[in-house]
């Protein structure tokens, strides 16, 4: 009897020990599960989380653009008011302003800075496919009497934008009132010219309407030799001779 009844303990221990192991995996698996779903809704948590950083960094960098451009547009009209009552020597101010107008941040946002926008100008619009100034530019050039080689034109306009530096802007010409550009060596002036008029000549930058003035061309005495007019030519004063790119 007793070992019988010892047998059914013992049967009844190993019943109960698999059924404690079966619930021991029952639940291991269901942890498991749970785990999986808690790693799911992080994981989807955290995408959310980034989707959501990325649309406010986007809308962050909107509203700068946004804000860039109405500074812009703000200067470039105070600019224009200006310039209907004295001079407007302000060479790499009007550069930048043009080349913002030309590549606006919120269609260009890998071009972060006027040297960066003026190196794809001058890569697309002023040098040719062998790094020569391209006919255009030549044409102003001769257009403005400029005695320089075309390569230390070609050099002096591929880094104009940092060439024009703020101290160059305290002088101020006996000319008439508008927008002037060019002047002497220190200037870089038949640089600033040439890059000035192909950017006042470029359509985009025509929709903007600040250069689609008059643009009052300086010799290297800064005598008002030569005009700029909107419509493509230069008109030098001497003769009244045009040129029309």
């Amino acid at each position: 009897a007793n070992a019988e009844e010892i047998r059914t303990n013992a049967a009844q221990d190993k019943k109960d020990a698999r059924a404690n192991a079966e619930e021991i995996r029952a639940n291991a698996a269901q942890e498991k599960k749970d785990a999986r779903a808690n790693a799911e809704e992080i994981r989807a948590n955290a995408a959310k989380a980034e989707a959501n950083a990325a649309k406010l960094a986007a809308k962050a960098e909107e509203n700068a653009h946004l804000k860039e451009a109405a500074l812009e547009s703000e200067l470039a009209a105070s600019l224009i008011k200006l310039a209907n009552f004295e001079v407007v020597y302000k060479t790499r101010l009007l550069l930048e302003l043009a080349l913002a107008i030309k590549y606006p941040p919120s269609k260009s946002p890998d071009l972060k800075s006027a040297t960066a926008r003026w190196e794809k100008f001058f890569k697309e619009h002023v040098v040719d496919a062998k790094d020569d100034l391209c006919p255009r530019a030549k044409m102003i050039m001769e257009a403005i009497g400029c005695d320089e080689r075309g390569t230390v034109t070609k050099d002096n306009m591929r880094t104009i934008y940092n060439r024009l530096s703020i101290k160059v802007h305290t002088k101020q010409p006996d000319v008439a009132a508008g927008f002037c550009c060019g002047g002497d060596v220190s200037m870089s002036g038949f640089a600033n010219a040439i890059a000035l008029k192909m950017l006042q000549d470029d359509a985009d930058v025509i929709e903007g309407s600040l250069l689609n003035r008059d643009l009052h061309y300086l010799n290297t005495e800064f005598k008002h030799t030569h005009t700029f007019m909107p419509d493509g030519s230069i008109t030098r004063l001497s003769d009244k001779l045009v040129t029309q790119l």
